[in-house]
């Protein structure tokens, strides 16, 4: 028996594995969609994201500009839409949200 713990190496592994299973399923995941210039950046129109409880929208975004570095250039330009409804950056994001990043656009049909 361990002295510490009074419980034997074997089964300090076993709570430590258990430790380790119990952290990993705090890890949440959100599905992130990218539209015009931002898709074209990064070559994919949707990816993932996996956090820890209480990353907001905007830290979500400077994830991803981690990943593809163009994306710094939109950085304060983006906008943020969770679950079809626009958000601010400081928006906390939950298990299983899609967040949507859309660029600046512009353009539009001429004068009819």
């Amino acid at each position: 028996m361990g002295r510490a713990t009074g419980q034997s190496a074997p089964l300090r592994l076993v709570a430590a594995k258990i430790d380790l299973v119990s952290a990993m399923r705090a890890t949440l995941q959100t599905k992130v969609r990218l539209f015009a210039r931002l898709a074209e950046l990064t070559g994919t129109r949707e990816t993932a994201v996996e956090f820890a409880e209480g990353l907001t929208a905007g830290q979500a975004f400077a994830l991803l500009a981690g990943r593809y570095p163009h994306l710094n250039d939109y950085e304060g330009s983006v906008m943020f839409a969770v679950n079809a409804e626009y958000v601010p950056p400081e928006y906390i994001l939950q298990q299983d949200d899609e967040l949507a990043l859309i660029p600046p656009v512009s353009g539009g049909a001429g004068a009819l």
